[in-house]
């Protein structure tokens, strides 16, 4: 259990943390003490980036009456990690999304503690040449 008191640690620093199975090399996030593949017990922690990929997303289906709380979930895979994960999407439309393209982490502060914790993901956006 201690790999998962690390990884809240972490994400006090705005660090994220996997979970890397030592046998099958499978990394998890959020992280997970066995591993679903092999079920060897993971006790390894590895640093991963703020950005990920994103795999598809959801439109809330109740969101198409109330466009100011317009809400999109996406199921993305944080880059060097092997698992894919539903959050929210922000400061996009559904037109702009693409499945394939870059996300990064969005991050706040708790409802009920101040630390910082991932609320969601973003498109990165491009610069055009």
């Amino acid at each position: 259990m201690y790999i998962l008191e690390d990884f809240y640690a972490g994400l006090d620093e705005k660090i994220i943390y996997g979970a890397k199975c030592s046998k099958c090399e499978k990394v998890y996030f959020p992280p997970k003490i066995r591993c679903q593949e092999c079920l060897e017990k993971i006790d390894e922690l590895i640093e991963l980036p703020h950005s990920g990929v994103l795999k598809n997303y959801l439109e809330n289906p109740n969101s198409k009456r109330y466009k100011k709380n317009q809400k999109l979930f996406a199921l993305v895979q944080i880059d060097k990690s092997d698992t894919p994960v539903i959050m929210r999407i922000f400061n996009t439309t559904p037109k702009k999304l693409k499945p394939g393209m870059k996300v990064k982490v969005v991050w706040a502060n708790g409802k009920l503690t101040d630390s910082p914790h991932i609320v969601g993901f973003e498109p990165i956006l491009l610069k055009k040449n």
